[in-house]
């Protein structure tokens, strides 16, 4: 093996072909698969209107879950408005839906609900509204 001084340029051509070949056969379709995950089509919610389902709040807790949905929602507070007394129930309110993303805490909740008036708040646990 012969050591280049600077400035000098070896005559002999790398040997690329298996390392293209790997990254042809490997990466690029991992690259397809991995992205064929985001293309799936988000559930249509109007961004406005009168929002009903289940509500639980704690420590670092605001969860809205819609009625006849698996989708929970994290739920910011207008200023105007006073926070139901009950920890868990039924709450219906007017407000805006945020498009799909990472909400609350640690990010977890799909959508974020703005919650500008209280329409009805009802002391449920979570069994007995689950099953309405």
């Amino acid at each position: 093996m012969r050591l280049l001084r600077a400035g000098q340029r070896s005559t002999r051509p790398l040997n690329c072909g298996v390392s293209r070949m790997l990254f042809h056969r490997i990466a690029i379709p991992f690259v397809l698969l991995s992205l064929s995950g985001c293309t799936r089509e988000a559930a249509s919610v109007p961004p406005e209107g009168v929002y009903a389902g289940c509500y639980s709040r704690g420590f670092e807790l605001s969860r809205f879950r819609p009625l006849d949905s698996s989708e929970e929602w994290w739920v910011v507070w207008a200023e105007t408005v006073t926070l139901p007394e009950i920890s868990e129930g039924y709450l219906a309110v007017r407000g805006a839906v945020s498009d799909e993303g990472n909400f609350g805490h640690f990010g977890v909740y799909s959508r974020e609900l703005t919650a500008a008036e209280v329409i009805e708040v009802r002391s449920l646990s979570e069994a007995e509204c689950d099953a309405l």
